[in-house]
């Protein structure tokens, strides 16, 4: 099965994932992926079309606005995936490396106590994080090893610049 195929099938079953944690099925069905590799391969793109299956307009984080808060948000306000591009910065932290490995099989990605009074705050994991960058992460953490695939883009799938401006043109259904 082609690395493309495989996304695109992830991506139309991710918005179901949460009602599969309700379920208590989570176990390797609701896992988040990772896409990573050389520039210029597909990456990002191949993630919008998922989105496009939707009609729904990929809401990029990107690397200069990503942090913990920002993440866990967006995992609380949709079960469509959430894009979370160029995220090397990112993932590449234990607090966030944690907060995924907790909402990939729980209904909450992170639970916090507010310091003046006794309240918690539970922030609920609908969605089904994917992650972009051009490096390979090294994840420490087995039990997030276990809650995420990896897919590797390499200098093979290396787009050139022509395809690249006539896909970004032609191929989004929410600009015709």
């Amino acid at each position: 099965r082609s690395k493309n195929a495989t996304v695109l099938r992830r991506f139309l079953s991710m918005p179901f994932n949460y009602c599969i944690k309700q379920l208590g099925y989570a176990e390797d069905n609701t896992n988040g992926l990772i896409l990573y590799g050389k520039a210029k391969t597909g990456k990002t793109a191949i993630s919008k079309i998922g989105y496009w299956f939707y009609l729904e307009e990929p809401y990029n984080y990107n690397a200069s606005t990503d942090t913990l808060s920002s993440m866990v948000r967006r995992l609380g306000s949709t079960t469509f995936p959430s894009l979370f591009d160029d995220s090397y910065g990112l993932l590449n932290n234990n607090s966030v490396q944690n907060t995924i490995k907790k909402g990939m099989y729980e209904k909450y990605s992170r639970t916090v106590s507010d310091r003046d009074s006794t309240d918690v705050l539970e922030y609920q994991a609908l969605s089904t994080p994917v992650f972009t960058y051009n490096e390979n992460v090294p994840i420490v953490d087995e039990g997030l090893e276990r809650r995420v695939d990896k897919i590797r883009y390499d200098k093979n799938n290396v787009i050139n610049r022509e395809d690249s401006i006539t896909f970004k043109m032609k191929s989004n259904p929410l600009t015709k």
